[in-house]
Order: C-alpha cells, then sequence, then structure tokens
C-alpha cells in the first residue's frame, strides 16, 4: 500500500513530529507499505530518527507562506498546484494529513478518488484556546469551516473519546496515541521527588503547580518539584518561583534526551495542563511506574479511569490539586496501588495495538468500507 502524509514540517522537535516519524517508520518497517511524508515548510530533514524505508519529500513554495501578505497568497497557490502534481506522481492508496496549513483546507477538492484522512493532534478546545485573542464571531465561523471541511475527509481521527461530542462529525475515529519509551525496570517509588515534563508555555500552566506546591512544601521540605522542558516562560515562572521562597524545592530544568532516566529517579508524575490532545507524558509516567496528579481535563481522561490508575480534581483548583499530592507523598501504599492499577491499562496504549488499529483503518479507507 502507498501511503502519503502530509505534515508542515519534521525538522524541529515536537509531538505531532515525533508519532508522525514513529507511525511511519512502524507501517514502512513492520507493515512493509510504501511510505512517504511531504512536508509543507520544505526543510528535508528530520528531528527524529527516519527509518531507510521511508522517503521525505517537499511541497514546495512553503518558504513564501511566512512572508508580506502578496507572497504568502503566491505561496498558496504555489503549493496548492503542487499538492496536485504531488498525488498524481506519487499516486498514493491513502493519504493523510496531520493538521498541515493549506493543505487542511485544499486537499479534499483534489484527486477526490484516494482516500483520505485528517488527523488532529489537538483537542477540540485545545484549537479553541488557540483562537482565544479572536472574536466569538470568528471562533465560530472558523469551526463552523473547519468542521465542513473535515466532514469531507473519509475518516476523521481524533485522540481521545471525551474529544467526540464537541465534534459530532459522523466520520469520526478514535485513535489513542502510543508511546515509543521501554523500560525493564520500574521507578521504585522512594525517591522524594516530584517530576512535571512540559514546555515552560502558558498553556501548561505550570503556574498553578508552583501554587499548589507552595501550600505543602514547608510540611514536606525534603522533597522537590522538578520540571524538564523548554520554553518562552521559564524567566517568568522562575521569578514566581522565587517570589514564593520555593527556590531550593522547585526547580526548573532543560528539556534532556534521556528523559527516562528522571522519570526512573522520581516518584510522583505531575500535570497542570489547561487542555491536552493526549497527554502522552502521562503515558511515559505510567510506563515507568509513576502514580499520576492532574487536572481532570479534556485529553486526560483516559489515563484517570475513574480514580483507579490517577488522582485527579477540576482544573484551577490548586487546593484539591495540593491535597492530591499530598496524600501521594504521604501513602507509599496510595502511590504503589495506582501504579499498579495502570500497568494493567498499558497495554491499550502499545506501539502494536495502536498501529495496527491504525492499518485497519487505512484497509477500510481503500475499500470504501
Amino acid at each position: 500500500m502507498k501511503i502519503l502524509y502530509f505534515i508542515n514540517g519534521l525538522n524541529y522537535k515536537g509531538g505531532m513530529a515525533r508519532i508522525v516519524v514513529d507511525k511511519a517508520n512502524y507501517l514502512a518497517d513492520k507493515f512493509h507499505h510504501d511510505v512517504t511524508i511531504c512536508v509543507a515548510n520544505d526543510v528535508e530533514s528530520s528531528a527524529y530518527n527516519l527509518s531507510k524505508n521511508v522517503k521525505l519529500c517537499k511541497i514546495g513554495g512553503g518558504n513564501q507562506l511566512n512572508a508580506n501578505s502578496l507572497r504568502k497568497i503566491v505561496g498558496c497557490f504555489t503549493q496548492i498546484k503542487n499538492i496536485s502534481r504531488l498525488l498524481n506522481e506519487i499516486e498514493p492508496n491513502i493519504v493523510v494529513n496531520a493538521q498541515t496549513q493549506v493543505v487542511t483546507w485544499t486537499l479534499p477538492f483534489i484527486r477526490r478518488d484516494i482516500p483520505k484522512i485528517m488527523e488532529i493532534h489537538f483537542s477540540y478546545l485545545g484549537m479553541e484556546y488557540n483562537l482565544n485573542d479572536k472574536s466569538r464571531l470568528f471562533k465560530t465561523l472558523y469551526f463552523a469551516v473547519a468542521k465542513s471541511i473535515y466532514r469531507r475527509y473519509g475518516r476523521f481521527v481524533i485522540l481521545t473519546d471525551e474529544d467526540r461530542h464537541y465534534w459530532n462529525l459522523k466520520n469520526m475515529v478514535v485513535i489513542n496515541n502510543f508511546t515509543q519509551l521501554s523500560t525493564d525496570r520500574l521507578s521504585d517509588l522512594s525517591s522524594k521527588r516530584i517530576i512535571c515534563v512540559a514546555r515552560y508555555h502558558v498553556q501548561k500552566r505550570l503556574d498553578l503547580l508552583i501554587d499548589a506546591w507552595a501550600k505543602i512544601h514547608d510540611r514536606h521540605n525534603d522533597w522537590k518539584v522538578e520540571v524538564f522542558g523548554m520554553g518562552p516562560d521559564k524567566a517568568i515562572l522562575q521569578s514566581l518561583i522565587d517570589k514564593l521562597g520555593l527556590t531550593d524545592s522547585f526547580i526548573l530544568n532543560d528539556a534532556v534526551d534521556d528523559v527516562k532516566s528522571e522519570y526512573l529517579k522520581s516518584s510522583i508524575f505531575a500535570l497542570t495542563s489547561e487542555h491536552e490532545g493526549f497527554g502522552l507524558v502521562l503515558l511515559e509516567a505510567m510506563t515507568v511506574g509513576l502514580p499520576i496528579c492532574m487536572f481532570n481535563i479534556v485529553g486526560v481522561g483516559w489515563a484517570y479511569n475513574n480514580g483507579q490508575t490517577a488522582l485527579a480534581c477540576d482544573f484551577g483548583n490548586t487546593e484539591n490539586f495540593a491535597k492530591n499530592l499530598e496524600k501521594l507523598i504521604e501513602s507509599p501504599h496510595l502511590r504503589l496501588k495506582l501504579r499498579n492499577n495502570a500497568l494493567k491499562e498499558l497495554p491499550k496504549y502499545s506501539i502494536d495495538h495502536i498501529m495496527s488499529q491504525w492499518n485497519d483503518l487505512f484497509i477500510k479507507c481503500c475499500n470504501n468500507a
């Protein structure tokens, strides 16, 4: 089967690029499909290891999309023409679009004989959040147009069941993410360290984690919170930490390549995001045996499992978040219980299981099922 993926770019590290590369590698190496990834930004390189069996190409015209208005319009028309040319040259059996600019809005109208799948890596609320600076009318019109376009794809793939009712499209399919992180050992849950892996960005709401920790750190001054990530808000967050007198117990680290070793040196994973597409870091934490403390938001319900596999409270309630964090700190038994329950759920999110779902979907689309 010939599979063509469209994505904005692969030359930078990010969740979308990583998951698309992992999927493409698996489809090419395990299922032996003929896979091509086409990038819209015209940078033919990948920040993640790409299998020698996966081809990489560019649309062309992408360097004009960030220029002035006239050049941007020219770039859009150039890409539309080139998308059609690529489909005719490659003749894929199926096309998958990972929220690629220009491609998203035009692909359903080009070569309608080729099945097409739209996959999104944000929740509905996440996409709405990214439009916070727009008017209510703009948001309404944007989602009306988006839904009218998405329903023209053969399938519209979202990440979680809880996101279904926001979209309410008949061609929806839910396929979760997976993690490539593997380990031959689990955290022994004995270290006095809480870990968070997140971008230093307002959407991750690390200010709420700082606020929650400020409420209980005096009673647990032998524990530390350590965050690993990159992003524009690090200095702002550090200023808040210093202001609250948490400098020695709340540490902001740069992102690390070997994040597994940091998980293994921790006993609790904390997440305070305002929204998530799927919350892949939760799956990573569960894989190494860390109990989770988080807000109950769209994109993480699968990890909560009615309180059997994580502790959660309403978003923004730092009082209850702090109480849940303290429960985990004070109870090794609770940490072990949540960890053991979570480990039973992990097979649902293995790469073999998830990629079998994708392969089955491709076959159904090709057979018009």
